[in-house]
């Protein structure tokens, strides 16, 4: 008889013991995911992926092409070229880096003012207008030459623009595009380099902890220029 009670005894320490493991362990568990500390280490994930959602939303592919033409071929000239597509217009550069005309409505073939040394620069980005140059005289393979190509993603202004409407006008929806947490909050400023502020701003409450990312970037215009500007995204 004593040795029964003997191991209920032990059975019932052991699960006194079990259970205060399990306490302890609610503890630790309640203690990492609901204390104070949470906030500090949900702020440093969100600014780093609000920042890449910010770039994400306002990117776009760019592709340059250099082109040399024959010194005998004279006036208005066509390249056949592949267009990334039937959004995408273009833009055309001389051997000074000016702007010659040029119209690429065929899609296909870019049009374009053969003046110069016969060396020029063909750009490729969404949002550029196909201009009005009449279409001139598709060269054959052997009077031009594709010197070198390139595609790179740059960030456009006008899609900072789009961003800023929609963060003005559709915060909350935009927060669940971005997956951001529903306790953080951010905002966004692109400043470009005539000194122009595009950002969507909130009024964050005092005392809170504010993160902030500063990182210089190429954007480009609806007119094909690219030029560097400051992105600034803040959480908090």
């Amino acid at each position: 008889m004593g040795g029964v009670k003997s191991n209920k005894y032990g059975a019932g320490h052991l699960e006194a013991i079990l259970a205060f493991i399990l306490f302890i362990g609610f503890l630790v568990f309640a203690f990492i995911f609901f204390s104070p500390f949470e906030s500090g280490r949900t702020l440093d994930s969100s600014i780093d992926y609000a920042f890449r959602e910010v770039i994400e939303y306002t990117e776009a592919k760019i592709e340059f092409y250099s082109v040399v033409i024959s010194p005998d071929v004279e006036g208005p000239v066509g390249i056949p070229l592949r267009m990334p597509s039937n959004y995408y217009g273009a833009r055309v550069e001389n051997s000074m880096g000016k702007i010659t005309e040029s119209n690429s409505e065929n899609l296909g073939v870019v049009y374009f003012d053969n003046s110069g040394n016969g060396f020029f620069k063909l750009i490729f980005a969404p949002g550029l207008d196909d201009g009005t140059l009449e279409d001139g005289r598709p060269l054959t393979s052997d009077e031009y030459s594709v010197s070198s190509s390139d595609i790179r993603n740059v960030l456009r202004i006008s899609n900072f623009s789009a961003l800023k409407t929609e963060y003005e006008e559709n915060y909350a929806d935009l927060k669940e595009k971005f997956n951001l947490p529903n306790r953080i909050d951010f905002d966004f400023s692109l400043i470009l380099r005539n000194g122009s502020i595009i950002e969507g701003k909130r009024q964050i409450p005092e005392d809170l902890e504010i993160l902030s990312k500063i990182d210089r970037i190429e954007v480009v215009g609806n007119d094909g220029v690219t030029e560097f500007a400051d992105l600034i995204v803040r959480v908090w």
